[in-house]
């Protein structure tokens, strides 16, 4: 009889667990909607408005953006529009949620991305030359170093925010982080467009 009441018991505390897993879920999502609108239903991230996949981007990474774009260290460049809508879209995200939306995309699945043609060697070499010591030995980040998973980007994207970065949108005024500093100066080493061509295709190989 005892025993019964002890397997009563926990299968009582696993359905909990679960019906709280899942409520909370059900809540992330809700949370995530509004972002829905430019970066897909399941985060997939929308090529026509140049937003990016999130589906599987680091947590970290993630909370950390979403600070820039609502203090304002990040979209604020005149030339930056689609950075200005971002950093009005999260002016009213309070901090706790910022932090649920970062776990709730890092644990959705990722997807291989569309390869691009370059030379995948000179592309390895050039990625260990200059982003490995952030972004990684597989190049999906550093979570203490707070750096991207540049495996799910789309070229397309990933080129565009070199082309940020190069031009100043990133990494270029009174507010713009450490990091987002070092970066610019890492991407005004690449200024061979061949180079950046080879870099994508490993990248997205």
């Amino acid at each position: 009889m005892r025993i019964s009441v002890i397997k009563r018991k926990i299968v009582n505390v696993v359905l909990l667990n679960i019906a709280f897993a899942s409520a909370h879920l059900y809540a992330d999502s809700a949370l995530y909607k509004p972002c829905a609108v430019c970066h897909g239903d399941k985060a997939e991230g929308n090529a026509a408005l140049s937003a990016p996949r999130l589906a599987g981007q680091n947590a970290a990474y993630i909370t950390e953006q979403l600070h820039n774009f609502r203090s304002g260290k990040r979209g604020i460049h005149a030339d930056d529009v689609l950075g200005q809508m971002m950093a009005e879209s999260v002016k009213k995200i309070n901090d706790q949620d910022i932090q649920r939306l970062g776990v709730f995309l890092a644990k959705l699945p990722e997807e291989k991305v569309d390869s691009t043609e370059g030379d995948i060697q000179r592309g390895r070499q050039i990625y260990a030359d200059n982003c490995l010591a952030c972004h990684g030995v597989d190049g999906r980040g550093v979570t203490p170093l707070y750096t991207a998973n540049l495996r799910i980007l789309s070229a397309a994207y990933i080129e565009r925010q070199l082309e940020a970065y190069r031009n100043g949108w990133r990494g270029d005024h009174e507010w713009g982080t450490t990091r987002s500093k070092g970066m610019r100066a890492i991407v005004s080493q690449l200024k061979d467009e061949s180079e950046i061509a080879d870099l994508l295709a490993y990248l997205t190989h």
